[in-house]
């Protein structure tokens, strides 16, 4: 279990973000109507990075950053809510009324609490890019101003979609929590806003069909658990169906293991195509809170407001034009899409296209049903989306203006998926809701007319995204074996939230309108083998385990790892800080990596972190390279002449020996090192020289 220390920061934390939704709750209650639960979801998704993004803006208007310009985030958030609250009657009798959110919190804390559990059995924020992420946390958080210094290459800005980490970095500041106990805290806290959001967007869909009040919440609870800590349906087949034929001596012997559902496209069998189609569940299990993961609650309010628009009987212009409280809907919605796109843009730039395309269909469906041709509503929704593009790249352009898009452009994509890998990644989902299209066509109802409509609002939306890496995909430095592997992770990760959803909601419609008994159990086996069975995924990735981690302290400490003096010295740096635009030097290494682990834990610049990372960044080789030789020969083989030069030409201040540096510089000349300034920390295997000025 979690230690006294966790769950009093974990309280801390809960209530600091449980106060900032409530206080944000009057401005998403207007954008739902008659839906305070899903008011709810959104405030709970949306408070946090809001707030951030009112911080950021005034920032880059001059505002001090961080502490100043949050608090006067926080007050315009609460300022548009009281105006709001007092302006719109109906809102604030919703507001007034919002007694039965319990049922809603409940489910918030609940997942809070399981993501926060896992999370705790290995907090550490080391392996894959939890150590770059960090580094970015920590960077934004002792920033005095914006555009943030790049913790892994002093002098330079950090050139990579950061929003996410400056929402992480100020809910620390916020709820008090040093930022590797808030990055931790915040994992919990995205995947509860996440699970919540999309448990609204389900019992929408269902109370739309009609569903009663039982289904839906079954329905919504089951789809929500298997979307947040469920699989795919490759852990499934290969995790239950494999090994039980393979113990029959129908098939060969498989070992399943968690991360081969998120590797199974170009690796099981491998091919020269290697591709990534991670989920929630995954990302949970490995704990890595990276761009599309801090994300996610913002795409997650994008989802429920979308299924606003397609659950709705307007959509397009055609809302301009209905009365006044309706249009003033419309427009507050509008106005709340761009502000969650232009956040997307920030913070994880893939989720655009995403959730423009699943907007500009469900605007389609919706004119189609009101007797426009197809022509013309396409037309309308794509002027729409190009509109609300165009508008969320001016509101994000604080960001864009010190940004140096680092992709190569569009490619033809050069292998492709095979068509039985896809089904099995995706096809259980899609079969379910193609089994609830054609069982429910034909029947009467505008409830579940609508709700048909959204269902396949999600599928088709969802077969274009997964459609798009099978044609072209985003150039990067990866070669050819792994070329798309980045444009099939980023743009098929948004599916495992849409098509759950869909399939779930339009099982809650079908079983809410047949009555028999056959007709019920066909369409919940339908659920149990389509639907909920990749919630053998975590039973599969912890088994037995579970019940020994449980017993078993645990902490959420998340810089515990640091090896002999590093944690010490963190400490003494982080109480030392050097001025802006100094430095300090440590070694620096290849990415997934020790390297960089004081500028991680700190923040402050070092000359060069990661290697791999650096070159994507920036999109040279040369950028690192040229700094990785100096820094070996400034440990190693530099005269003094050389030495002071490189001190000087990058502001350096503190030099650090450890024990990581002596492995990466085997001839490493302490004694020349020590000689240009003072010893001022020294613990375990690491020294911290302070050079003399």
């Amino acid at each position: 279990m979690i230690d006294g220390a966790g769950w009093l920061a974990a309280g801390q934390f809960y209530l600091a973000m449980l106060l900032l939704a409530w206080a944000t709750l009057p401005l998403t209650a207007y954008l739902t109507p008659g839906r305070i639960g899903a008011g709810w979801a959104l405030a709970r998704c949306a408070a946090m990075p809001l707030a951030t993004f009112f911080a950021w803006t005034l920032a880059s208007l001059g505002v001090p950053w961080a502490g100043t310009a949050l608090v006067l985030g926080l007050a315009l958030l609460a300022a548009l809510s009281v105006l709001v609250f007092f302006g719109s009657p109906r809102t604030r009798h919703a507001v007034m009324r919002s007694g039965k959110l319990w049922r809603a919190e409940a489910l918030y804390v609940a997942l809070f609490v399981i993501v926060l559990t896992i999370r705790a059995w290995d907090a550490d924020l080391f392996g894959l890019e939890k150590f770059m992420n960090i580094a970015f946390v920590n960077a934004v958080y002792h920033a005095s101003a914006l555009p943030v210094a790049d913790p892994w290459l002093a002098g330079e800005t950090i050139n990579y979609y950061y929003f996410g980490h400056a929402t992480v970095a100020l809910a620390s500041l916020m709820t008090g929590q040093p930022t590797d106990m808030g990055t931790n805290l915040m994992f919990g806290h995205v995947f509860a806003a996440t699970g919540l959001a999309c448990a609204m967007a389900i019992a929408a869909i269902a109370r739309r069909a009609g569903a009663s009040q039982r289904l839906t919440r079954g329905m919504a609870l089951l789809g929500t658990a298997t979307l947040i800590v469920g699989g795919n349906f490759h852990s499934v087949v290969y995790g239950v169906i494999r090994p039980l034929l393979a113990s029959w001596g129908l098939a060969e012997p498989y070992e399943y293991f968690f991360a081969h559902s998120s590797r199974f496209i170009g690796h099981r069998p491998e091919t020269a195509d290697k591709t990534i189609t991670e989920f929630p569940g995954y990302s949970i299990t490995v704990g890595d809170l990276h761009a599309h993961v801090m994300n996610l609650p913002v795409a997650a309010a994008l989802l429920v407001l979308i299924l606003g628009v397609a659950l709705g009987r307007r959509a397009g212009w055609s809302a301009l034009t209905a009365g006044g409280a309706r249009r003033a809907q419309a427009l507050a919605s509008g106005a709340a899409m761009i502000l969650l796109l232009a956040m997307s843009a920030m913070a994880n730039s893939w989720d655009v296209p995403v959730y423009l395309a699943l907007l500009g269909l469900a605007f389609i469906a919706v004119s189609r049903t009101r007797g426009v041709t197809l022509v013309p509503a396409t037309l309308e929704a794509a002027t729409i989306c190009v509109f609300l593009l165009l508008a969320a790249l001016a509101a994000s352009f604080s960001f864009w203006q010190h940004f140096i898009p680092f992709s190569q452009g569009l490619r033809w994509t050069i292998y492709g998926s095979t068509g039985w890998q896809l089904a099995l990644l995706y096809g259980n989902y899609f079969l379910a809701g193609v089994i609830v299209l054609v069982v429910t066509d034909g029947m009467t109802g505008l409830g579940l007319r609508r709700a048909r409509l959204s269902v396949a609002v999600l599928l088709i939306a969802a077969a274009i995204i997964l459609s798009v890496p099978e044609f072209i995909y985003v150039k990067d430095l990866y070669g050819d074996d792994n070329a798309r592997a980045n444009t099939m992770f980023k743009l098929s990760y948004q599916t495992y939230l849409m098509l759950p959803v869909a399939a779930f909601a339009g099982a809650a419609a079908v079983m809410a309108r047949f009555q028999g008994f056959l007709a019920r159990a066909g369409m919940a086996l339908v659920v149990a083998l389509f639907c909920a069975s990749p919630l053998v995924f975590p039973v599969l990735t912890h088994g037995r385990d579970v019940f020994i981690k449980l017993s078993e302290p645990t902490h959420l400490d998340g810089l515990r790892f640091l090896k002999n003096g590093d944690r010490e010295a963190a400490l003494w740096l982080a109480a030392h800080r050097p001025p802006p635009g100094e430095a300090m030097l440590e070694a620096s290494g290849d990415s997934f990596t020790y390297a960089g682990r004081l500028s991680a834990a700190t923040g402050i610049p070092t000359v060069l972190g990661w290697h791999a990372h650096e070159w994507l960044w920036r999109n040279s080789i040369e950028i690192w390279q040229l700094r990785a030789d100096a820094i070996r020969d400034f440990y190693q083989t530099m005269d003094d002449e050389r030495r002071n030069g490189f001190i000087n030409a990058w502001h350096i201040r503190y030099v650090v020996i450890g024990d990581f540096e002596r492995e990466r510089y085997t001839s490493l000349d302490a004694d020349a090192l020590e000689a240009l300034g003072k010893i001022v920390f020294e613990s375990g295997g690491t020294h911290i020289i302070e050079i003399a000025r």
